[in-house]
């Protein structure tokens, strides 16, 4: 499930844009894409280990989130 997995510099891109700079199209994909990734990491969770760095990106990113 790791092709649902939005790549690490992508979403560190994206919480650092502002949202003024962001049109319509960026704000609509980046909630698919994170979407997305949040499903994917519940599916990998569960059906297949994580790699030591992917449980690492995964602590940091859901940070983000808050």
């Amino acid at each position: 499930m790791s092709e649902l997995r939005k790549d690490f510099g992508d979403k560190v891109e994206d919480k650092l844009t502002p949202e003024s700079d962001k049109n319509l199209g960026d704000k609509v994909k980046e909630k698919v894409t994170d979407a997305a990734d949040s499903v994917g990491s519940k599916i990998q969770t569960e059906t297949e280990e994580k790699s030591t760095l992917q449980k690492i990106k995964d602590s940091i990113s859901s940070g983000f989130g808050k």
